[in-house]
């Protein structure tokens, strides 16, 4: 209340001032914030035009979320260039300079944008480079906007308001598809909304790990913010909606975004002991509510703690390397070593997606290059090997993964090497960031999921080292 109230007098003050190009340029930062914007709140856009647009649309004549991103991506690569732009001239009417030496991550991030248009030369023009594959809907440019608009942008952001802008733009986004959802499973179904897997709630995502994914940033962001919040309403909001995402999540059984929370929340915790150079109790508290809430819901819903005993006897079976028969997607029988049906066929995608980057380990196959190669060698099970840096490798070559993964640690290294400058919402972004990391072992990058990724990575870049902000 006390933001809008701020808010609504700034404007009455300064409806009559006139504006000139250089107010704009040095207010550079607030069209940096709109393509993060325009994605973080995606969700409840598709949500509106799922329920209430009523055209003849492909896809069984609904509004699917590629419409939604496909409009977002494109705006958001308008005004993040043009934002951009502006930064630069900013710049030089500050006469300051963009050092690379201080953006080391954007220096890997080109390098790797270089190597994917090699590797598209090399490979040829297929229509997968600027539609991407069927239901995945990710194009070369899409690749690209994630580190050249999502990332970027969100690295030059250095107020820290803007970034808990940002941030409670994701939550109240994501409480407002999670209210939608249990009223979707509890009270009364809702027209075109769970799009497959019926025994696990999707929401308006396409597969019920995709929404894992979303709910596991929420789990992590909301609790750091627990951590971070001084106001007791907003800590309150932010223990909510971990819980409401943390129960959701034992609904949608996704297996390695409880890992990954597990990792996130450890992660919040020792940062935040180290930052303050203290036991941080709160963070210890939503870690234990946290597994708390899962234990709990496991006791009437989706158990966690037998995924754990499946997982220990995953790793048994690739050790052992027993031979077991599997049903695959078209119902046929075939005896495969019990290591390739591990982690719910993961083990096996891992080993084929080896053997293709052994074949083309320079520049890989591709946009989507693997698809029909692994789809076929998996026995329909998939064609995405479910680990994004072995997909980075397939697609682009071994040097672009390595890149890719420097790019990101450089981001965090930067944040070991500043972390006396560190401000609490950078340590947030960090946390998401990190949770991700973890979550793309055992995932696929996804349009309107890794975004959130590139968005709070480059928020966590810690920019603004001249003061530490409470």
């Amino acid at each position: 209340m006390n933001s809008l109230q701020r808010a609504f007098r700034f404007i009455k003050e300064n409806k009559d001032k006139k504006i000139s190009p250089g107010d704009i340029i040095e207010r550079c930062e607030i069209f940096l914030v709109i393509p993060l914007l325009m994605f973080s709140v995606s969700p409840v856009y598709q949500l509106i035009c799922s329920l209430f647009v009523d055209k003849d649309y492909p896809n069984n004549g609904f509004y699917t979320y590629s419409y939604t991103i496909d409009f977002v991506i494109r705006i958001s690569i308008v005004i993040g260039l043009i934002a951009i732009l502006m930064y630069f001239i900013n710049m030089k009417n500050r006469n300051l300079t963009f050092k690379l030496s201080d953006n080391i991550p954007v220096l890997f991030f080109a390098l790797f944008i270089i190597c994917m248009l090699v590797s598209t030369v090399l490979n040829g023009i297929t229509d997968a480079v600027f539609h991407g594959a069927p239901f995945r809907n990710e194009s070369i440019i899409s690749f690209i906007s994630y580190f050249l608009i999502f990332y970027f942008c969100g690295s030059l952001i250095e107020d820290s308001r803007k970034k808990k802008v940002v941030i409670y733009s994701y939550l109240i986004s994501n409480i407002i598809i999670d209210a939608v959802c249990l009223f979707n499973e509890y009270i009364k179904p809702i027209r075109i909304w769970e799009y497959s897997d019926s025994d696990a709630p999707s929401a308006l995502f396409y597969q019920f790990n995709h929404y894992g994914y979303y709910l596991m940033l929420a789990i992590v962001i909301s609790a750091a913010m627990f951590v971070s919040e001084r106001r007791l309403q907003n800590r309150i909001f932010c223990c909510a909606v971990m819980i409401v995402n943390a129960y959701i999540l034992t609904l949608n059984t996704t297996f390695g975004c409880f890992l990954a929370c597990i990792a996130g929340l450890v992660f919040v915790f020792a940062v935040n002991c180290i930052v303050n150079k203290r036991f941080c109790l709160s963070a210890f508290v939503m870690l234990i509510l946290f597994i708390a809430v899962i234990y709990i819901s496991g006791l009437f819903n989706h158990s966690f703690i037998n995924e754990m005993k499946m997982l220990f006897t995953d790793v048994k079976s690739v050790m052992n390397s027993l031979d077991e028969k599997v049903i695959t997607a078209d119902n046929s029988g075939v005896a495969v070593s019990a290591a390739d049906s591990a982690g719910t066929g993961r083990w096996g995608l891992w080993k084929y997606t080896f053997g293709y980057i052994r074949e083309k380990p320079l520049f890989g196959w591709g946009t989507e290059g693997i698809a029909d190669m692994l789809s076929k060698d998996s026995h329909g099970l998939n064609n995405r090997p479910h680990n994004e840096y072995l997909q980075y490798a397939a697609f682009f070559g071994i040097p672009a993964a390595i890149i890719y993964v420097c790019g990101v640690l450089a981001v965090f290294l930067r944040a070991w090497k500043k972390r006396r400058f560190l401000n609490a919402y950078t340590v947030v972004c960090l946390a998401a960031a990190f949770t991700y990391c973890v979550s793309a072992v055992f995932g696929n990058t996804m349009f309107y999921t890794a975004p959130f990724f590139f968005i709070f990575l480059g928020l966590g870049f810690e920019r603004n080292t001249s003061q530490i902000i409470e």
